[in-house]
């Protein structure tokens, strides 16, 4: 049983994955070989490219300038003359004060009120928004989406199917543990 183990156990460690260590040294010399070979056949080596475009928005922005409200009062005494005492009030409007002003008891009198109110003043160009794209292109020697299928060696093909025997000779010796252990 211990032997069968540790034979499972090292087929099992002989098949392992690659290392990363190990990846990163067949990328470089394949990235060696291939400058080597456009060195010596000649090719023209591409360098990589980066596109930058830069945009600028200038926009129009409107701020609002608080105008406090005010009021103004005068009273100026007025000589009577053929009895004149009193008039109609007089009422000016316009957007931002109204005015009204009237005779009583020879007395003219007059108010401006200054209505609380906000002034739109438009600022041309007060906001630049700048936006800018990177695009930055990198050409790679060798093609890394699509692997290249090749034949195997007849030592490749013979792990493979020491692999494929061994887990179904596992797997056979597992199910005929299972049925004498139930059969007791």
């Amino acid at each position: 049983m211990k032997t069968l183990l540790f034979l499972l156990l090292s087929v099992l460690f002989f098949t392992s994955c690659i290392t990363q260590n190990r990846m990163d040294r067949k990328c470089r010399k394949a990235k060696l070989k291939y400058d080597i070979a456009t060195t010596k056949w000649g090719c023209p080596k591409t360098q990589d490219s980066t596109i930058t475009t830069s945009q600028v928005i200038i926009k129009d922005t409107t701020i609002y300038v608080p105008v406090p409200g005010q009021s103004v009062h005068d009273s100026i005494q007025v000589i009577i003359t053929k009895g004149l005492m009193n008039s109609p009030v007089s009422l000016l409007e316009t957007t931002y004060s109204r005015s009204k002003a009237w005779v009583e008891n020879g007395t003219l009198k007059h108010t401006l009120d200054q209505r609380p109110s906000n002034i739109p003043v438009i600022l041309p160009g007060a906001i630049h928004t700048t936006t800018s794209n990177t695009v930055q292109a990198i050409k790679v020697p060798y093609y890394i989406d699509h692997p290249i299928s090749k034949p195997l060696h007849w030592w490749q093909k013979l792990f493979i199917w020491t692999g494929v025997i061994t887990w179904w000779i596992g797997v056979g010796y597992v199910a005929f543990r299972m049925t004498k252990f139930s059969r007791r």
